[in-house]
């Protein structure tokens, strides 16, 4: 399914179901898939129907493969925008500032 909410929980499952305190939070989390899957090259919004089946998702591990993810996730980001900075037509040299002269 879909996140709705974006909450995602990484932790020692075995760890904290036997903690009575936690059953009420944990019976509703364990309800749902413990695997985390993403499509890395889909945005919002989608194109994709809720009912198609997802192409190849990918199973994050544990969180330091979410980590390495996000890393490099943002490392192509910031390649992408020095990519568009640097391609960008020099306004520098125009001495215009929106219809006006400057000074």
């Amino acid at each position: 399914s879909r996140a709705r909410l974006g909450l995602v929980v990484f932790a020692d499952r075995s760890l904290y179901e036997p903690c009575a305190e936690l059953k009420p939070a944990l019976s509703q989390l364990c309800a749902l898939p413990d695997k985390l899957q993403l499509l890395l090259h889909e945005r919002h919004p989608t194109t994709r129907l809720a009912s198609e089946t997802a192409p190849a998702p990918l199973e994050v591990v544990d969180v330091e493969h979410m980590m390495a993810l996000v890393a490099e996730m943002a490392f192509d980001a910031r390649r992408a925008a020095e990519l568009a900075y640097s391609t960008a037509p020099d306004t520098a040299a125009d001495d215009t500032v929106d219809g006006y002269e400057a000074r």
